[in-house]
């Protein structure tokens, strides 16, 4: 159907972003002078970035990844880093005295005269400076914790790694290295911001003002659905995004809507579970939210309800407090105290990969894994996958989709002008109409109460959690506060 674009709105938030990113930049080049010297840093540069953060460089390139593998000790690992890299130096520049630091200079004949052709200097190879190595490790002088972390131009160094960083400083109290790697972190956000989002939405929205999301389904390994030109599934989570500022109503006086499912992905994990304190927690409305922050500050680290929730579930998706604060990682280790019987389902699904190279979800969908394998120390490769993807793809592979139908059947027997425009992973977005507001209130109501109906239909599953669907609305997709369906 198509989703309205203000495109007053968004060139500001893009003016917004290009300040911030500007005025990041300079703040990050001072840091990294500090931390290299004279040498200097592309950020943009993956193999630069990793000097930087981990202080070493390749010895040879092309050979690099060829040393290492999953299955190799933390020993043999850390061995072959040491014989392939050397350890990255601060530098002081220096004017070249061949070429006076032009980076050319005219040939000399024979006969010792200055002739006219001009060439690089080979001397300082056209730079015009040197850099001398000094004494000072340059960099952060972070480990790379295993050979999962290799890549091409030395380390990783992807969002998720950056993060892993980011506790690792905040556990041994180095403040300065965890807010330059938070900038760094948030740098590159704002590059993606800039082209994927607020470029994309430009260039993709049609001169009436309408952009229509290309959703595709053979895009992501759990099957959810994933949007391109552009791609609007990767937005930050929070009511904060300023870029969801831009997306109106089509009608004047229309408002936005989104309806989204309530923890689904947790209450998901405690049906396939079968989790008895997940299920009890659901069905007595448990803020599990509190509840971590409570565990987080008690553990010595005061932790806000909004910040506590990237941790919650996260050990649903193989996350583990290594690398975290103590008081977090009290926090992971707790997790699969409390929650016993997800930790046991989460056995049952690595023998079940073990055995069958393959995992099976209550729809029917399959998960391959080939080449899974048990390790010398008694891990399970691909363990993280093993535990995600049956979660994932049951809750927004399977659920989300299947009320998204529901309600757009509800919406056509009704003839209601209001339209869905979009969905992200858990949620459903409505350009609701002025005058039905309370009628497509209605009909989320009514879908919710049909997901049990709809579930055991479908795949003849009995599903014993409740999923819950709650409402915001407001006059664009960023401005929005809760309603009642019933209201």
């Amino acid at each position: 159907n198509g989703f309205k674009v203000d495109r007053s709105v968004l060139q500001d938030v893009t003016e917004q972003f290009t300040q911030e990113k500007l005025q990041l930049e300079r703040e990050l080049q001072v840091e990294v002078r500090k931390l290299m010297g004279d040498t200097p840093i592309n950020l943009n540069s993956p193999e630069q970035l990793s000097w930087l953060i981990f202080s070493r460089k390749l010895n040879n390139k092309a050979v690099w990844p060829t040393f290492f593998n999953d299955y190799m000790s933390k020993g043999e690992y850390r061995q072959q880093v040491n014989a392939h890299t050397t350890i990255v130096m601060k530098t002081k520049v220096r004017q070249c005295t061949d070429c006076s630091g032009a980076g050319r200079k005219r040939v000399r004949k024979k006969d010792g005269t200055l002739g006219k052709a001009v060439r690089i200097c080979q001397s300082c190879g056209g730079e015009g400076v040197h850099y001398d190595r000094t004494r000072d490790v340059a960099g952060l002088r972070f480990q790379a914790p295993s050979a999962s972390w290799i890549s091409a131009n030395g380390f990783s160094c992807s969002k998720g790694n950056l993060e892993y960083l980011e506790g690792v400083a905040r556990s041994k109290g180095m403040t300065d290295a965890e807010q330059f790697l938070y900038k760094v972190r948030r740098l590159s956000a704002l590059d993606s911001y800039l082209s994927s989002f607020c470029g994309g939405i430009n260039i993709f929205t049609k001169d009436d003002d309408v952009l229509h999301v290309r959703l595709v389904q053979h895009q992501t390994a759990t099957g959810r659905l994933a949007s391109r030109e552009p791609n609007l599934q990767n937005m930050p989570r929070g009511g904060t995004f300023p870029v969801k500022k831009v997306f109106i109503s089509r009608w004047e006086g229309g408002k936005i809507m989104e309806a989204d499912f309530a923890q689904l992905e947790f209450r998901v994990a405690a049906f396939l579970s079968q989790d008895k304190t997940a299920i009890e927690e659901v069905l007595n409305g448990f803020d599990v939210h509190s509840y971590t922050a409570s565990v987080i500050t008690d553990a010595g680290q005061h932790t806000s309800r909004q910040d506590a929730k990237a941790h919650t579930f996260a050990p649903l998706y193989g996350a583990t407090g290594f690398g975290r604060s103590p008081a977090e990682a009290a926090y992971y280790e707790h997790f699969t105290e409390k929650y016993k019987g997800i930790k046991a389902w989460h056995t049952r699904l690595a023998t079940e990969a073990l055995t069958t190279k393959m995992i099976t979800t209550p729809s029917g969908r399959q998960f391959s894994f080939p080449d899974v394998k048990r390790r010398r120390n008694g891990t399970v490769s691909f363990f993280t996958q093993i535990k995600n993807y049956p979660v994932q793809s049951f809750a927004t592979a399977d659920i989300v989709p299947l009320v998204l139908l529901r309600l757009q059947k509800l919406m056509d027997t009704q003839g209601l002008q209001s339209l869905i425009v979009n969905t992200v992973h858990d949620s459903i977005v409505i350009d609701v109409h002025p005058e039905e507001e309370k009628r497509v209130l209605s009909t989320i109501a009514a879908v919710r109460e049909n997901i049990h109906d709809d579930v055991q239909l479908s795949w003849g599953v009995d599903l014993n959690v409740p999923m819950e669907l709650d409402a915001k609305i407001g006059p664009n997709w960023l401005e929005t506060y809760e309603v009642d369906l019933h209201c």
